[in-house]
């Protein structure tokens, strides 16, 4: 009985690493889509690899200039 109980949990922790690896693929993409938007890229020319610029919020205002009904279309 408790070799079942105990494959059982193994089983559902597998379940849950593997839902958080595949969540974690997933969102990365998106992660990057915003620091990109902020103006932070990596910069791997250097060692440790670092975050290169600074967090500015001009993209947002230059879609606001160049097309002002992208907010309302989101």
């Amino acid at each position: 009985m408790s070799t079942f109980h105990g494959r059982r949990r193994r089983h559902a922790a597998v379940r849950v690493l593997l839902l958080v690896a595949a969540i974690a693929v997933f969102l990365m993409p998106l992660a990057w889509t915003v620091l990109a938007s902020f103006g932070l890229l990596p910069d791997n020319s250097t060692r440790p690899p670092s975050w290169a610029g600074s967090i500015t919020l001009d993209h947002f205002r230059e879609i606001g200039i160049a097309e002002p009904t992208f907010w309302q279309e989101l």
